[in-house]
């Protein structure tokens, strides 16, 4: 066997047995620095099983840049309402579904 196609083909299979849903489900929260408490990711992991990715920005630029790449994966970003506009103009923004908020008023 040709030795590349060796290689080839595990590299293959290495990257489809990764391609396995997570045991948990993961939210990505893309935040501002030293907004939360140090302990709140691991209590919101722990109270709703589940693996936060968190990340932190130190201005708007920074997150914007970020976010405005395209497929950014974070399902959570804390823009400053002054970046509210830029982000609906390029589509970055996604209306808040109330259904899921019941205790919204």
């Amino acid at each position: 066997m040709n030795r590349r196609y060796f290689l080839l083909g595990m590299t293959g299979v290495a990257a489809f047995a990764s391609c396995g849903r997570p045991s948990k489900p993961r939210l990505n929260v893309y935040n501002w620095s030293a907004y939360v408490a140090p302990d709140t990711i691991s209590n919101f992991e722990a109270e709703f099983g589940a693996t936060v990715r968190y990340a932190t920005y130190e201005s708007n630029e920074e997150m914007l840049a970020k976010v405005i790449t395209g497929n950014s994966g974070w399902d959570v970003v804390f823009p400053t309402y002054t970046r509210i506009k830029p982000m609906l103009d390029y589509g970055l923004l996604q209306p808040l579904n109330h259904e899921w908020l019941p205790s919204l008023r």
